[in-house]
């Protein structure tokens, strides 16, 4: 039980010892600060769990952290929707008008074979979900408070 505590000790004064200079090697790699505060975490919990000893402590945390950083930049990040998008000179989104499409009021032949059509593109997409994923669909537009009537909630019920 001393062992682990002397080793944790020894690790932890070296990653004080080093700290200002791991802290100012991963924010100039990261753009925003929570990330670089994530990263000095992530690899402070890789330091403690490692088994075999370490020689140089310094060089191993510089290179865990470069580890991390490349690994963080290969994962995808998701960005919402609105990320893509962009409002057109009117002010209006992408997602509005579809909204407007499959819940409005069809002003024109065009609208309303456009309207028929998405309805039945989204039939077959719920149609090809396994089980578990329809019923996610059912909960998401059941928990939202708004169930507009249309092909795919008539279909969910």
């Amino acid at each position: 039980m001393k062992a682990g505590m002397a080793k944790d000790s020894l690790l932890v004064s070296a990653l004080n010892a080093c700290r200002s200079r791991l802290t100012a090697f991963i924010r100039g790699r990261t753009a925003v600060r929570e990330d670089a505060d994530d990263v000095l975490q992530e690899i402070t919990w890789q330091l403690m769990k490692v088994e075999q000893p370490v020689e140089n402590i310094a060089a191993w945390l510089f290179r865990a952290a470069r580890n991390e950083l490349t690994d963080r930049a290969r994962k995808k990040r998701e960005l919402p929707l609105s990320a893509f998008s962009s409002a057109d000179e009117d002010g209006d989104f992408p997602e509005d008008e579809l909204a407007e499409t499959l819940f409005g009021v069809a002003q024109t032949p065009e609208d309303d074979y456009l309207k028929a059509l998405l309805w039945e593109e989204l039939n077959d997409a719920l149609a090809a979900l396994p089980p578990a994923q329809r019923a996610g669909v059912v909960v998401a537009q059941t928990q939202s408070g708004v169930v507009p009537e249309n092909p795919v909630t008539q279909r969910l019920r």
